[in-house]
């Protein structure tokens, strides 16, 4: 169809989104934008009986960066169903500490933006991928970190089966059983001051 221009909140720029349609006209759209004095907003958009809604922010849990130095953003979204959904997403700190963050929607209702359980101080966290087999069932991966959510509770991160010196850059998860899921990215090795080791890698929970 024709494309259509999507109202972004008051004082965004520009916007960069991930998408899910659990139906045809229904769809939940994700992602970011940044605003005229630099910072970034976690952002939602979501199209109902096929109609696009106007973009809104949504506000980062306590301890995160506010104002010109906010950065806050959602990953790709997970819909059981239209208005049935969750997302995860990342946000920074002081010390430019990064934890993950999750809210669920249920019946066209979003919940209060919530942290996931801890993470080291001083790692960087690009964002985070995630699947889910059921609302408040779901993994999200990040960097060197996984995390699962059983039952609406997210469990601590544990480390992925990763050498010291390499982290794994995520663009994907898919969760085909609450049970299995795969991690997909690109590998990156460090120091990588003599010869980068670059090489797509798949990371899989059983």
């Amino acid at each position: 169809g024709t494309p259509r221009v999507i109202a972004l909140p008051v004082k965004a720029v520009s916007g960069g989104l991930g998408v899910t349609c659990p139906s045809v006209g229904n769809c939940l759209a994700a992602g970011s934008t940044e605003t005229s004095v630099g910072a970034t907003l976690p952002l939602l958009v979501e199209e109902s009986s096929g109609t696009w809604g106007v973009a809104t922010s949504a506000t980062p849990p306590a301890g995160a960066l506010t104002g010109a130095s906010e950065d806050a953003e959602f990953a790709t979204p997970w819909c059981a169903s239209a208005g049935n959904c969750e997302v995860v997403g990342g946000y920074e700190t002081t010390g430019t500490t990064w934890r993950l963050m999750s809210a669920v929607e249920t019946s066209g209702t979003w919940s209060q933006v919530t942290a996931l359980p801890g993470v080291q101080q001083g790692q960087l966290l690009t964002g985070a991928s995630f699947a889910c087999t059921s609302i408040g069932n779901c993994v999200a991966v990040s960097d060197t970190l996984a995390w699962t959510e059983a039952a609406h509770t997210w469990g601590t991160p544990t480390p992925l089966a990763l050498e010291p010196n390499e982290t794994l850059s995520v663009s994907g998860v898919a969760c085909p059983s609450e049970t299995t899921c795969i991690a997909v990215g690109t590998m990156l090795t460090f120091p990588c001051s003599c010869r980068p080791d670059v090489s797509a890698a798949a990371v899989a929970e059983t």
